[in-house]
């Protein structure tokens, strides 16, 4: 079993979460995923709402942003004080979303744009795989 990490920042801890992939598991999966047309990608906070995916690209987008109804489950989605989103573990809870697919310049952006998060591979209710924003830390007030 994977136990959470536990990583001791003045006024923050880590969100109870397996550890996260090694640089090169990170280097493997991440060229795999950029070398492909599209990359899919969980959005469950402010991503839902596609003109703020498109600012978070700056405004430009490869083509016409598609978007599918999707679910995670064994997760919960929280807002920090700060009004950051983040997904918690949690077996009783699903969070509605939705599956998007972008090229891999658009997700890079993104990533620009989400520093406080790391892309995380989830399995979605339907069994699809994709990347989903998990944020690093958040501030203990929030728990």
């Amino acid at each position: 079993m994977i136990q959470p990490i536990s990583t001791k920042v003045a006024g923050f801890k880590e969100v109870n979460r397996p550890p996260w992939p090694t640089d090169e598991e990170l280097e493997i999966a991440n060229n795999s995923v950029m070398n492909s047309a599209t990359v899919p990608l969980f959005c469950y906070g402010t991503f839902k709402n596609l003109k703020t995916l498109f600012d978070a690209m700056g405004g430009a987008a490869a083509g016409v942003i598609e978007r599918e109804p999707a679910t995670l489950d064994n997760y919960r989605h929280d807002v920090g004080t700060d009004g950051y989103s983040y997904l918690r573990k949690d077996p009783s809870e699903s969070v509605p979303g939705y599956l998007v697919h972008l090229s891999p310049q658009e997700v890079q952006k993104t990533d620009r744009r989400e520093q406080r998060y790391k892309r995380e591979w989830v399995t979605l209710k339907d069994g699809t795989k994709a990347w989903a924003y998990m944020i690093k830390l958040v501030d203990v007030g929030e728990m």
